[in-house]
């Protein structure tokens, strides 16, 4: 679900998507991997999201036409968060390549629960919001719906 509002956050919405969940790894009755294809309607060039998250290893990375982003670590086990941005250079070779480490304590949760409360303090909506919430779910359900019928 996370990395599906992260997909949206960056993407936009999607005209087609595709997709398998399953049980591989443990013994427990839901999913613990998943495999889709999101095709987004706002990009106008070819673009993917990468995900891995194995051993003590997590990644998203962004393509796009002329860059490419690399979000690494989770923090703790998982390494330092960072974020890499390469630049593609039109006549191809190594891109150049700016790294942004993120070494302190992930304070995400309290700044987001400040932001919530800031929101209906001023009577606005959240961002996200519920709208956010049904997209990332009706992208879940039709994952599940192809992974039981195999289409």
């Amino acid at each position: 679900m996370h990395l599906i509002d992260l997909a949206r956050w960056f993407l936009g919405d999607f005209v087609h998507i595709q997709g398998y969940a399953a049980t591989y790894f443990w013994d427990m009755p839901v999913d613990d991997n998943s495999f889709y294809l999101l095709v987004p309607k706002r990009i106008k060039r070819p673009s993917c999201t990468q995900v891995a998250r194995s051993g003590r290893t997590h990644s998203v990375r962004i393509y796009g036409k002329d860059a490419k982003l690399e979000i690494s670590g989770l923090g703790g086990s998982y390494g330092v968060e960072r974020l890499s941005y390469y630049q593609m250079k039109p006549e191809m070779g190594p891109p150049e390549t700016t790294i942004f480490e993120y070494p302190m304590a992930d304070d995400s949760w309290s700044s987001e629960w400040q932001a919530f409360a800031k929101d209906i303090e001023m009577s606005r909506p959240p961002s996200p919001g519920l709208e956010d919430a049904q997209a990332a779910l009706r992208i879940v359900e039709a994952i599940y719906k192809e992974s039981e019928t195999g289409k």
